[in-house]
């Protein structure tokens, strides 16, 4: 059994996964438990999932930003204290935003010989990213590539009120993507 990684959206909660691996006796629900350790006790998991298997959830009374917390998984058999995976973290260094929405692109400019354009390339926060009022900042890359081509071309990271103009070649179908 191990944990598979804690992740956050907004940095107002939280959750924990794990697997039990391999080992068929710990796939029961219930078999493995979640504790946590943010100053002095490890305490139990505050909220199993119940729609997701192997998951805990923390919500914004359990989420302390610019703290350190421990996690364990251990088994709950009470013939057997096994810990089997332990991790520490800071619930800043875990936030993954949703991807941004609203991705559009305007022509900007066409060159006398038509084989170049510049684009501009624009897009929207999530909802769940609580960038309006500045708890949280993003910072994006904008890849781009010839459609059916394997290789993506990148415009570096870009704060989230940028937005990047980018020039490319004539008469070729252009795909791309935003990754926070």
């Amino acid at each position: 059994p191990h944990l598979t990684g804690c992740r956050s959206r907004e940095l107002v909660t939280f959750w924990c996964r794990w697997s039990s691996g391999s080992f068929s006796n710990l796939s029961e629900p219930g078999a493995l438990a979640l504790f946590y350790q943010m100053k002095t006790e490890w305490q139990e998991c505050p909220e199993y999932t119940p729609s997701v298997q192997n998951e805990c959830y923390f919500n914004r009374d359990f989420t302390r930003i610019w703290t350190i917390y421990c996690i364990q998984l251990r088994s709950t058999s009470h013939t057997h204290n096994i810990t089997y995976d332990e991790q520490c973290f800071n619930v800043e260094n875990i936030v993954y935003p949703d991807p941004p929405i609203s991705l559009n692109w305007t022509l900007l400019n066409i060159s006398r010989s038509r084989l170049h354009f510049d684009i501009m390339v624009r897009w929207a926060p999530p909802p769940s990213a609580e960038v309006h009022t500045g708890w949280m900042s993003l910072k994006y890359e904008v890849h781009y590539r010839v459609q059916n081509s394997s290789h993506w071309d990148k415009v570096g990271h870009i704060h989230q009120h940028l937005h990047p103009s980018i020039r490319l070649i004539g008469h070729q179908k252009i795909s791309k993507y935003i990754k926070g």
